[in-house]
């Protein structure tokens, strides 16, 4: 087994932390989803050094995101990127083929810089006109073979929409409870990453 690892965390304010962390401003630290998700990696396996790194920035759409991945020169020395975007756009009425289209290529970028990229499906919208769309992109990215998925949204949701539980009440940004759902759903995926690269 190696004896570390290192995560990118990479996208939007749901990955920065907002609104009570901000990985460029600080906070409660609590208040994202990399805290609990190296909480919980150390929990299952303490003798592994876990580094991960939080770059999300607040307002971004997915193709600011892209973008600042593929500057990234040394991509090469995370383990596995986590890579959180399109909310901003399905807010803004972006087109979901074009949204899925930097997606897409956010993965195979990963890819070609020897390190494993995951995408993350779009969380749960409490706005009538955002529901479907929302559930749509989601089907795509699930469903594209250039794309490792983690389903979050199917661990925040309830019904059609973000459950009161998990959201600060604005219908949109997670609660810490939230976030560590996020680590829940994002958790057995590196876990399998690190037995899988046992073999």
């Amino acid at each position: 087994m190696a004896d570390s690892l290192h995560i990118l965390c990479i996208g939007n304010s749901h990955t920065a932390g907002f609104p009570l962390y901000d990985p460029f401003y600080g906070g409660n630290h609590e208040s994202s989803y990399e805290y609990w998700l190296k909480e919980k990696l150390k929990a299952n396996i303490p003798e592994m050094d876990f580094k991960l790194e939080n770059i999300g920035i607040c307002g971004q759409i997915s193709f600011n995101i892209l973008q600042r991945l593929k500057k990234i020169t040394d991509l090469a020395k995370y383990d596995i990127v986590l890579f959180w975007g399109g909310a901003n756009d399905i807010g803004m009425g972006f087109d979901e083929q074009e949204i899925l289209k930097n997606l897409e290529q956010a993965s195979i970028f990963c890819n070609g810089k020897k390190t494993t990229g995951f995408i993350l499906t779009i969380p749960p919208m409490n706005y009538e006109g955002l529901k479907e769309p929302v559930q749509r992109l989601n089907k795509l990215i699930k469903t594209n073979n250039n794309i490792k998925a983690i389903d979050v949204y199917k661990y925040l949701v309830k019904e059609t929409e973000l459950n009161n539980d998990y959201g600060i009440g604005d219908g949109v940004h997670l609660s810490i409870t939230g976030y560590r759902q996020v680590a829940d759903a994002i958790l057995p995926h590196v876990l399998k990453f690190i037995s899988s690269s046992e073999d």
